[in-house]
């Protein structure tokens, strides 16, 4: 019984190892995203700005969306 606590907690460790490193990745993806939406917004050519603006907020939004999901799955 001990070691399948053991294999239990190991298992437990590894998941939640493997959430982090996905919660760092998404969270480094956002940092580039909105670091390059900070450069186009700087950018004077309007006519880029608005139809990239739009479609970076959509690419944030849904990295935001999967950041959520793993952590919530991480603390529950």
């Amino acid at each position: 019984m001990k070691k399948a606590d053991d294999a239990e907690l190991n298992l437990d460790f590894l998941n939640n190892y493997a959430l982090e490193d996905e919660i760092y990745l998404q969270l480094d993806k956002l940092q580039a995203l909105t670091a390059l939406q900070a450069l186009m917004h700087s950018a004077e050519d309007s006519d880029m700005h608005k139809k990239h603006y739009h479609h970076y907020s959509l690419i944030l939004e849904e990295h935001l969306q999967k950041l959520r999901g793993l952590l919530n799955r991480l603390f529950d």
